[in-house]
């Protein structure tokens, strides 16, 4: 399916904030919306379009200025994040959340 529009970002905010304005539909993870859809702001067409997060995937980002400056306890907290982030499966943490009908 070829899709064309005036407005072309990879960025989720940016999309989320042009649906907002009524510019037009997004495809989007479920949680980078889910407030809005809840509030009945934005509301979810083509449901059958889903987009979970093996086929969106999220990446997360630890920024520091020098890892040689890396203090021990900023490292360890690095690494209980990580581990702890490694073991939810956000696609099932989400379907659990009521959603309106």
């Amino acid at each position: 399916m070829l899709v064309t529009g005036s407005l072309s970002t990879n960025n989720g905010h940016a999309l989320r904030a042009a649906a907002l304005a009524g510019i037009g539909i997004i495809l989007q993870p479920l949680w980078m919306v889910m407030d809005a859809v809840r509030d009945g702001t934005l509301r979810i067409v083509l449901p059958e379009y889903e987009a979970s997060s093996s086929e969106m995937p999220t990446a997360i980002f630890a920024v520091y200025p020098d890892r040689r400056q890396l203090l021990p306890r900023t490292r360890a907290f690095i690494d209980f994040v990580a581990e702890k982030l490694s073991l939810i499966d956000i696609d099932s943490t989400i379907s659990a959340t009521a959603l309106p009908k």
